[in-house]
């Protein structure tokens, strides 16, 4: 109840306060207002004259409210331009003037309570009064129930278009033309255009006509589709309103085009001559097209092609019916004119066909023989040279004469022989006639002869009276060196345990192929691993054991070490990197390894003479010396590089893990499809290292890359590590100890 009194007692203040100026505040302008309003909420020196009500202070608001509005009365913003652009065109109902409505001296729309029940829309008309805006409240429904607020106008609603006809769905073929025009109607007579919701590909249409035009090419449908349905979508516009959407369904159905085949020609050979060509079509509905082939045995030239049956053909004829190649070599007793026909066939089972003539032209039946008129026995009506012809040769017939010579067949005294004897001018016993040294020399050599003597000497004939007796005798005393000394008492640390390089000679193909062997001192008494080291292209043996540092390797790490010598002379092949040809047929002139191109059949395509060469080097230095089956490695420099991976992938039982330095993976050796699933002995992925650098001009680097690329993708350990661009193409022999390390973790 206190409360009630109190606020009460607030509002009677309040009052008799506004009292003071309520008379005059009607006769402020806006700007005066708004001056009084903003004086009022003012807090720059304290608290606002609200604060104050809000407060209860209402002396000290009611002196604070009078000077607000001495201050607004006081206000002169000078003079406003006020400007009404079309004057007042409604009847006033009530003049508004509150700052709450937009601002602004065009006429406008404005909704009170927007999205509620008490929606309600009127028109504002600005005017100028005295030079002051003003504005006038007008309900356009007084004009009518239709009537609404539209952009500053009291306007009658209008009423949306009608398309009176009905499409329907329609059905054509490509190529077919399907044409209809829309026609609609508007109870306000006003101007109608018409609208499609989306164009299809090969169609016009009018908006203001309403015509629409549609005529599908024959690339519409893009097989293996049958037909495709077009939908779209019109409507009428008056101006102001749209109408409805009407939709239209077509249906487009695929007219199909027959493949073409490209011309074939008639074709002449030879009996025993080989004929091939390829058939081939075109299709532009991009259809897979296969091919048929008819042979006409009852032709008669030149176009009587009679009866042509399926699935007879001449003999010797190969034909494949998926990519068209058609072979034939015919035999010495074909020849003759044969009748083909060739259709091509798509999807659809439309063809195209063409006739051809093969004419198989007869050949001479072949005389062998001997064909040089120069030879002993040439024969006149050979056409064949079968390699016989004999002439005479002069020379040594004697076949037990040093130069007995197996092809002369007329003996020229020339036959030299071997006589044995002293050949040393020297010897005491030198025979003069004598060309071949039988060993038997003897010469006067001075020494100690007492074999009880520490200084005997066995070779010795004449006692020179140089025996001593008792005398210590210093050189290697273990047996298991080099250089043992059986007469030595006493060792004086030059025992020699080198390793020892020897020469060896395998029969490959008919050709004597050498290889070096290093064995270590070590390994004469035990158990060792082997390395393989291929050469470089135009490399040696020789250059491989001796330039490369793994004689050194090898002896600190226990092992074998083999250097095989490539052939010259091997035939050319297409040098690629990815889908680069770097050279075609190209011939490397020197020494380099046998690797076949990926075109050969399987069974050859990885067993060439080098392939075969290195299994029987892995064989007999595994029966010669006691090499550890399971760590038999490989490695190789440039082209060597490449083969030494080209060997792992043909021999994956034997080849525990390989290397290659500068030396990557061209597609002539297998690159896009890994040879075969590369297994060592226990089974698992043949492990590899890559070294590369990448100032290498020679091979390019990029192809180390994608070997190793090609070893990590096919699940295989691999480690690639790559060199100072300083290294560029040559051999890093710091790095024989990381190759090495990286075979023994391996196994």
């Amino acid at each position: 109840m206190k409360k009630i009194i109190i606020l009460l007692i607030a509002l009677l203040f309040i009052l008799n306060t506004s009292f003071v100026f309520a008379s005059s505040y009607q006769d402020l302008t806006t700007a005066q207002k708004n001056k009084y309003w903003d004086c009022m909420k003012d807090t720059s020196e304290g608290n606002s004259c609200i604060d104050l009500l809000k407060a209860k202070n209402y002396g000290v608001y009611r002196d604070c409210s009078i000077a607000c509005f001495d201050l607004a009365e006081n206000y002169n913003p000078g003079i406003t331009d006020c400007t009404d652009t079309d004057g007042i065109n409604y009847k006033q109902k009530g003049t508004v003037t509150s700052p709450l409505y937009p601002e602004g001296i065009e006429d406008s729309c404005y909704t009170f309570n927007p999205n509620t029940a008490k929606e309600k829309t009127y028109l504002f008309e600005r005017a100028c009064v005295n030079n002051k805006q003003v504005r006038y409240q007008k309900d356009c429904k007084e004009y009518g129930a239709n009537y609404a607020c539209n952009s500053g106008k009291c306007i009658m609603h209008n009423f949306a278009p009608v398309i009176k006809n009905t499409i329907g769905d329609k059905e054509i073929s490509e190529n077919q033309e399907v044409n209809f025009q829309l026609s609609a109607s508007d109870l306000e007579n006003d101007q109608i255009t018409f609208e499609i919701n989306e164009l299809p590909d090969d169609a016009t249409f009018d908006s203001v006509t309403g015509e629409f035009t549609f005529k599908p090419d024959f690339d519409f449908i893009t097989h293996p589709n049958y037909q495709k349905q077009v939908d779209v979508k019109f409507r009428a516009f008056d101006g102001l309103t749209n109408s409805i959407w009407i939709k239209a369904k077509i249906t487009v159905t695929n007219v199909n085009h027959k493949p073409v085949l490209q011309s074939i020609g008639d074709k002449e050979v030879d009996e025993q001559q080989e004929i091939s060509f390829q058939v081939k079509a075109s299709d532009s509905d991009n259809d897979l097209v296969g091919y048929h082939m008819y042979w006409c045995p009852d032709f008669t030239p030149p176009n009587n092609y009679g009866d042509c049956p399926f699935a007879v053909i001449p003999s010797g004829v190969s034909w494949n019916k998926e990519t068209g190649l058609f072979e034939w070599t015919p035999t010495n007793i074909q020849a003759g004119t044969y009748g083909f026909k060739f259709y091509a066939y798509d999807a659809y089972l439309e063809t195209d066909e063409e006739k051809i003539v093969i004419t198989v032209n007869e050949v001479a039946d072949s005389i062998s023989g001997c064909t040089d008129p120069n030879a002993n026995n040439y024969n006149s009506n050979a056409n064949v040279d079968d390699n016989s012809c004999t002439y005479d040769i002069s020379g040594c017939t004697d076949q037990d004469a040093n130069n007995y010579n197996p092809n002369a067949n007329i003996d020229d005294e020339s036959c030299t022989y071997d006589i044995y004897g002293c050949t040393d001018q020297d010897a005491n016993n030198y025979n003069s006639n004598a060309n071949v040294d039988d060993g038997t020399c003897t010469y006067d050599i001075l020494g100690c002869t007492d074999q009880d003597a520490n200084n005997y000497n066995p070779n010795a004939n004449i006692d020179d009276n140089s025996c001593k007796y008792n005398l210590e005798v210093q050189g290697c005393t273990d047996e298991q060196a080099n250089n043992y000394n059986p007469d030595a008492t006493l060792d004086d640390g030059s025992c020699n345990y080198a390793g020892e390089l020897t020469q060896h000679f395998l029969n490959i193909e008919g050709k004597n192929r050498m290889y070096l062997v290093y064995e270590p001192h070590i390994c004469k008494t035990q158990s060792c691993s082997l390395l393989i080291m291929f050469h470089g292209h135009g490399g040696t043996a020789n250059n491989a054991a001796n330039n490369y540092d793994w004689k050194n390797t090898a002896d600190q790490n226990e092992f074998v070490a083999v250097f095989p010598e490539s052939l010259d002379n091997l035939p050319g092949k297409d040098i690629k990197f990815g889908d680069w040809v770097i050279m075609e047929d190209y011939d490397l002139v020197g020494k380099k390894w046998d690797i076949a191109h990926v075109s050969l059949p399987l069974d050859q395509r990885y067993w060439t003479q080098d392939v075969e060469f290195t299994e029987q080097i892995i064989d007999t230095v595994n029966s010669e010396f006691d090499i550890e089956e399971n760590k038999i490695f490989t490695t190789g420099h440039s082209y060597g590089a490449i083969f030494s991976y080209y060997i792992a992938a043909c021999l994956p039982d034997k080849i525990a893990a390989f290397a290659s330095h500068s030396g990557g993976l061209y597609t002539f050796m297998g690159s896009i499809n890994w040879p075969i699933p590369a297994r060592n002995v226990n089974e698992y992925n043949t492990p590899g290292m890559v070294i590369y650098s990448p100032g290498d001009n020679t091979i390019p680097p990029d192809t180390s890359i994608a070997m190793y690329d090609e070893l990590i993708a096919k699940g295989q350990t691999a480690q690639i590590i790559q060199l100072p661009n300083s290294i560029g193409h040559k051999w890093d022999k710091s790095k024989n100890q990381v190759q090495w390390d990286f075979f023994i973790d391996q196994v």
